[in-house]
């Protein structure tokens, strides 16, 4: 907007610097057009015409100027040689001036009043969809005093307007203020609120408030965004325009996970917090999120960085993880180990190590309970150990239950996540006793072929709850 006004006062500034000549000869009307048109396309590199010129009434003068066939602007008021008092509206389908582009629809009304070198502009009308008021001082050099409000516009024209995506979208509110605004000095802040604001696959309408406090080269800022489903919030933000650095802490609660079926493609459940840190760099695009949860009653470390996310789980219980996925408990754990995801190549690496593990009473422990007199509620399995990785739709893993004496493992398990196809080798020993087979089919409808007599009897139990568990 600055760029519009300053070349307002260039023109303002050349009809002084020639009037008092070109109207005391005959042909001065004639030759004003033209020569305004030659010297500003010339001092702005843009295309401008002049579309009417009135100076029977001079100093009252008016104005109208076309500016790169897409937007054109109507002075009309008073002018001397040292201050101005006009009116000026700005329409078009966009604005093109210099370095200033605005693809949208532009249509705003106000006054330049003062003398030049210190000129009191007002306005107010449309953008971006919304309404817009501003006032400021304008110096050679910077603006003062600068009050912006805009409201209800349109967040995708906002962002498009700055050369970015948002990951949401809604009407939005800007109310800033600033003491001095110049390419070297920025004091101020603004506020930015948006109502209804909708997040992809999420229905539930959010609500966001921020403000952002500048000062010179360093930015402070704190966000809040909440609706029923939760909130998140960051705080403690800076950012660095001249190393062109985001930092800022967050605390992410969700009522429900549930909230999040449509995103996650799975039906999670329950609460869930967080808290963590992001570092942003936009010289070499580098976005850094460290954070961790104490959701299911363990603790979850979590590292994304170049495209990689890296969990660490320690003391995690398994069963609450279960609970969450809504999938069957078949054994009890604590959980140990390392999670990677490897977002470009779409690789799951899952490298865990089983404490205190125990089964919980179900179909299958009652079935060997009843042909083995084995119990296998008592007792932990401490050597037991999971190993699985995911790409090209195939999800292979080991699964090995193991208390030193008996053990149940499934080995080599292949699953295709396209054709629901499952692979898998079977080994269980129990009361001295070695039974080994493999399971084949579909999750939907797995089968186990075992060749031992007396677990045939037990196939049945073992498909059910396979049916259930999906592995």
């Amino acid at each position: 907007m600055n760029t519009i006004f300053k070349l307002l006062l260039g023109i303002l500034g050349i009809i002084l610097l020639i009037l008092f000549y070109l109207l005391q000869t005959n042909i001065g009307h004639k030759n004003v057009e033209s020569l305004l048109e030659h010297y500003l396309s010339t001092e702005s590199n843009d295309k401008i015409l002049v579309q009417s010129l009135n100076l029977t009434q001079y100093p009252t003068i008016s104005l109208t100027l076309k500016i790169n066939n897409s937007s054109k602007v109507m002075l009309k008021g008073y002018i001397d040689n040292n201050s101005i008092n006009m009116n000026y509206h700005l329409i078009g389908t966009s604005l093109d001036i210099n370095d200033f582009h605005l693809k949208d629809t532009i249509d705003v009304t106000g006054t330049l009043k003062g003398a030049f070198n210190h000129l009191k502009v007002t306005g107010t009308g449309k953008v971006f969809d919304g309404n817009i008021t501003y006032e400021f001082i304008n110096f050679p050099n910077k603006i003062e005093n600068l009050s912006l409000q805009i409201i209800d516009a349109n967040s995708t024209k906002i962002a498009h307007f700055f050369e970015t995506k948002l990951p949401f979208y809604g009407l939005t509110n800007i109310d800033a203020t600033f003491r001095t605004l110049s390419i070297q000095e920025k004091k101020g802040q603004a506020k930015i609120s948006m109502k209804r604001l909708l997040l992809p696959n999420v229905k539930m309408p959010f609500e966001l408030n921020s403000i952002i406090l500048f000062n010179n080269i360093n930015y402070k800022y704190n966000i809040q965004l909440f609706s029923n489903i939760g909130k998140i919030t960051i705080s403690k933000g800076n950012y660095n325009s001249s190393k062109k650095l985001f930092l800022a802490d967050y605390h992410l609660h969700i009522n429900n996970l549930i909230s999040f079926r449509e995103l996650f493609k799975h039906q999670l459940k329950g609460s869930f917090n967080t808290i963590g840190h992001i570092s942003y760099n936009q010289k070499n695009q580098e976005l850094v999120i460290t954070g961790e949860s104490h959701k299911f009653g363990g603790n979850i470390e979590y590292l994304y960085k170049k495209s990689t996310l890296e969990l660490k789980l320690k003391s995690l219980p398994l069963e609450s993880i279960l609970n969450a996925l809504s999938y069957p408990t078949l054994f009890t754990s604590n959980i140990y180990g390392n999670i990677t995801y490897h977002f470009k190549e779409k690789m799951l690496i899952i490298n865990i190590d089983l404490k205190k593990t125990q089964f919980v009473k179900s179909e299958l422990t009652e079935m060997i309970q009843k042909k083995l007199g084995t119990d296998l509620l008592i007792g932990y399995y401490d050597k037991s150990i999971f190993y699985a990785g995911y790409q090209n739709h195939t999800f292979s893993s080991t699964l090995r239950l193991d208390n030193g004496d008996n053990y149940i493992y499934l080995t080599n398990t292949s699953i295709n996540t396209k054709n629901r196809e499952l692979k898998s080798q079977f080994k269980m020993k129990m009361s001295g006793q070695i039974v080994e087979g493999h399971i084949y089919n579909t999750l939907e409808n797995p089968k186990v072929n075992i060749d031992t007599q007396f677990i045939r009897l037990i196939n049945q139990s073992l498909e059910r709850w396979l049916k259930k568990t999906h592995i």
